[in-house]
């Protein structure tokens, strides 16, 4: 009997220890994306480029949007 409620007892723990790694994973995965989401690089060479299209310069001092 003792043996049984031993192996109930680590099967459960077990099972707690599974779920909760489990849990914190997908919270960490979930984390991630959103901090890819949130800041991509590609975003600020975007509004850089963006400066540089609608900035006046050259000799002529024009922009590339004329």
């Amino acid at each position: 009997m003792f043996n049984f409620v031993r192996l109930v007892l680590v099967i459960s723990a077990l099972g707690l220890t599974h779920t909760y790694a489990d849990d914190e994973t997908t919270s960490g995965i979930q984390e991630y994306r959103d901090l890819l989401a949130d800041i991509n690089p590609a975003e600020l060479w975007i509004l850089s480029g963006e400066d540089l299209w609608f900035s006046a310069a050259g000799p002529n001092e024009a922009s590339l949007e004329k």
